[in-house]
């Protein structure tokens, strides 16, 4: 893996990059959710197609339920508060159907936006790659990190006791 930052190589269980700092944890996230590498056009029309059919069933589903509803509501109407002369009754029901119905639409429509915010994070990645971090400076040379070569300096140093230490 590399930074998208500066391009330096990093570990893939990283959090921050040695060199820049950039914070890693959401590269990870997105290179293990990169998506195959290629799709052929065949398989792209196939799911575009799939994609197309899950629309319009969604949309003869919400027509066929609203059919329902709307005759549920006449049939109540109709038979029960006009024929029956049951008004209180009948706008009890009335109101628990259309309540029904608006939690059941606000239902839809929340997995509706659940699935499109699932297909927008996994077509993130080509966003990051598509964006202005593919284009680095190539003549720009890498620094080292803060806390590379440290046990050579340790190693460097004599090994001689200071005034704080005790001798046994």
């Amino acid at each position: 893996m590399h930074c998208p930052r500066c391009g330096a190589d990093a570990l893939v269980g990283q959090q921050f990059c040695r060199f820049c700092g950039f914070n890693l944890e959401k590269v990870a996230e997105l290179l293990s959710e990169q998506p195959p590498a290629a799709l052929d056009a065949s398989l792209a029309h196939v799911q575009l197609r799939q994609r197309r059919l899950e629309h319009w069933a969604g949309v003869a589903g919400l027509a066929v339920l609203s059919l329902i509803l709307l005759t549920m509501i006449y049939l109540i109407v109709s038979e029960i508060m006009i024929k029956g002369g049951k008004i209180g009754a009948g706008l009890l029901l009335l109101m628990f159907f259309i309540g029904a119905s608006v939690v059941a639409g606000l239902q839809g429509y929340s997995q509706s936006l659940k699935k499109r915010l699932t297909q927008r994070n996994s077509a993130s990645i080509e966003d990051l790659l598509n964006s202005a971090t593919r284009q680095l400076d190539p003549h720009r040379e890498p620094t080292s990190s803060v806390t590379e070569h440290t046990t050579e300096l340790l190693s460097a140093q004599p090994a001689s006791r200071g005034a704080n230490t005790k001798e046994v």
